[in-house]
């Protein structure tokens, strides 16, 4: 098993950069002799260890007296062991290329030994992922355009929705033969909006999606009734997911202050990674002004 990081906790340092590292066997009992014959004895075991260390910039650390360290072994794969109340037997300085760099390999033993292997947990995959979802599960019922008894719900796409829409969308127009260019890339958009709002648009009672393509969507909507939709659904998509770089100084405190008092209601006002990012430079920015 491979090793992707060994750290020596000493006096409150934290020390890494250690070229090897190799456990050795552990001892838990041993034969002596007694006046009527042999016998197995308990001793306290010892843990043993040893590191290889090549110091940086040639600058060696000393290692005499060193006891009482801690000694965190981490396995790639998740493994992790540690070994407590650990005491130094002896160092070994050696050359590498005969000049000047030096390595020296510490013999350690260790009074405690505990390994913990992190195993993958199902069930906490799937939740974190329903959590997921769940931030991302923005919607809001509105009214079909120019029917007010009508409702639907829209929904906001995910990432990989609105990409399968710009997929679907070019190849559409390379199946029917249409190159994009001048004269057609306004209606090249809003075909585009036709792939992504079908995705957006539910059933207010069932939750199941209303139409099961952008050409089921076309044979029920007009172009007038489809910009309506989409401008329903931008609008919408501001108000959950603001632009920094447009909204006002006293919108941008009031979410800074719905961040400070309630971060969990910061989650469904803002859902792109990019406004997130923004939040985050506005923030840093006032600490350093």
């Amino acid at each position: 098993m491979k090793i992707s990081q060994v750290t020596v906790v000493l006096n409150g340092d934290k020390i890494t950069g250690f070229k090897q590292f190799k456990e050795n066997e552990i001892e838990e009992a041993q034969t002596v002799e007694l006046a009527d014959g042999e016998d197995v004895v308990e001793v306290p075991p010892k843990y043993g260890f040893s590191l290889t260390v090549v110091p940086d910039s040639g600058a060696d650390r000393d290692w005499t007296g060193t006891s009482d360290a801690t000694v965190v072994v981490q396995y790639k794969g998740g493994k992790k062991v540690v070994f407590t109340g650990c005491r130094l037997l002896k160092q070994t300085p050696g050359d590498i290329d005969g000049k000047t760099a030096k390595e020296t390999q510490l013999d350690f033993y260790a009074r405690k030994r505990k390994a913990r292997i992190l195993k993958f947990n199902k069930d906490k995959a799937d939740e974190l992922i329903a959590r997921i979802k769940a931030s991302h599960d923005v919607k809001r019922v509105v009214s079909w355009p120019g029917r007010p008894d009508i409702k639907i719900e829209i929904r906001l796409l995910t990432l990989s929705e609105t990409r399968k829409a710009k997929v679907d969308n070019q190849l559409e127009f390379k199946h029917d033969g249409i190159d994009i260019a001048m004269h057609n890339v306004t209606d090249y958009r809003e075909q585009e909006a036709a792939h992504g709002m079908w995705r957006a648009f539910y059933n207010v009672d069932t939750g199941k999606r209303i139409f099961r393509s952008a050409e089921h969507l076309r044979s029920f909507c007009t172009p007038d009734e489809l910009k309506k939709l989409c401008d329903e659904y931008n609008a919408f998509a501001e108000e959950c997911d603001p632009s920094l770089d447009e909204v006002s100084d006293e919108s941008i405190e009031t979410l800074i202050e719905t961040l400070k008092k309630t971060p969990d209601q910061v989650q469904l006002k803002v859902v792109s990674l990019n406004t997130a990012w923004k939040l985050v430079r506005t923030l840093v920015a006032r600490l350093q002004a």
